[in-house]
């Protein structure tokens, strides 16, 4: 008696209606459905779209350094302190205030951190001489 092998192949499509009968939603928020495809199958389903980012238009700057803005590391540089110091000190100074991504500083901001690092500094030499103990 032949060996009779069992079919094991399933039909991609009646899958592919399954999934899209789920509504996959893209997870960058704005709430548009995922088109299932054949080659999700055997990769997965994405939980984006594909391309679907934000783009630069034209007309803006490509890069805060063009708008006259700088880094934490070129900021610290200027202030001449480390970069942790400066976020301490940058989230005292400018508490509250809203932040998207990575930190850039305009030339005011670093005039106002350096008014408050000056700050800092005066207030701990005038009371680190009364907290001095005599060693012996």
């Amino acid at each position: 008696m032949p060996l009779v092998r069992e079919k094991t192949h399933v039909s991609i499509g009646p899958w592919m209606a399954r999934q899209n009968a789920l509504g996959h939603i893209c997870q960058r928020g704005r709430g548009r459905r995922i088109e299932v495809r054949p080659h999700h199958r055997k990769i997965g389903v994405p939980r984006f779209i594909a391309n679907h980012h934000q783009r630069v238009r034209k007309g803006e700057p490509r890069t805060p350094h063009q708008d006259g803005r700088i880094t934490v590391r070129e900021a610290a540089n200027a202030l001449g302190v480390r970069e942790g110091i400066l976020r301490r000190l940058d989230a005292d100074v400018f508490a509250g205030a809203p932040r998207e991504g990575v930190r850039f500083f305009a030339p005011r901001d670093v005039d106002t951190l350096r008014k408050g690092l000056e700050e800092t500094r005066a207030k701990r030499k005038g009371s680190g001489a009364a907290r001095t103990r005599p060693r012996g």
